[in-house]
């Protein structure tokens, strides 16, 4: 199954929840028509090969945003986001999604989060932690993921360094695959 975005509007979610809940999601693809990347192929003759053009259709078009209780994709496609793939708040499981072409792939906002067997690839950046101020302490677990051909980086952490209520940050890395990251 697939839900597409064909709207031409910017500052869109396809789904969007604003209450406390679970919400499972299994094999379904969400394509949003916003985003691309290529190859710069006057660049494949000499290093760096992986330089990317990007085309910004519609701005800020995002997948689900799901921060108030559980959300347990599996096995599902996000794909062609110019704002973000996934936006998830706390004790979330992401488990066998893919992230194609999605400017973040996973947004993750509160704490104690499980990333497992994901693929990223050509966009932005993978896993974006942009952690509200208030947050006392947070982990993130990250296993098992392949991350290729990104203009940013693998795992960003955003947090206000100057909040001197925000102690403790803890990313748990293993076994990831990550290769051509221009961050």
């Amino acid at each position: 199954s697939q839900i597409c975005y064909v709207g031409t509007a910017d500052n869109i979610s396809i789904l969007k929840t604003t209450t406390w809940g679970d919400l499972t999601i299994d094999n379904i693809a969400l394509i949003g028509n916003s985003y691309t990347t290529a190859w710069n192929k006057e660049e494949w003759t000499a290093p760096p090969y992986h330089v990317f053009l990007e085309n910004v259709v519609h701005e800020n078009i995002n997948g689900i945003e799901h921060t108030n209780g559980g959300i347990y994709p599996n096995n599902c496609l996000f794909a062609g986001f110019s704002g973000y793939g996934l936006m998830i708040g706390q004790s979330q499981d992401v488990t066998n999604c893919a992230f194609y072409q999605c400017n973040i792939g996973v947004v993750e906002t509160k704490f104690d989060s499980k990333i497992k067997n994901c693929w990223f690839s050509r966009g932005g950046t993978a896993i974006q932690c942009a952690y509200e101020s208030n947050r006392y302490y947070t982990t993130l677990y990250v296993s098992n993921c392949w991350c290729d051909q990104m203009r940013n980086h693998f795992i960003e952490v955003k947090c206000d360094a100057t909040d001197k209520r925000f102690y403790n940050v803890k990313l748990l890395i293993n076994d990831n695959w990550v290769d051509m990251i221009d961050g």
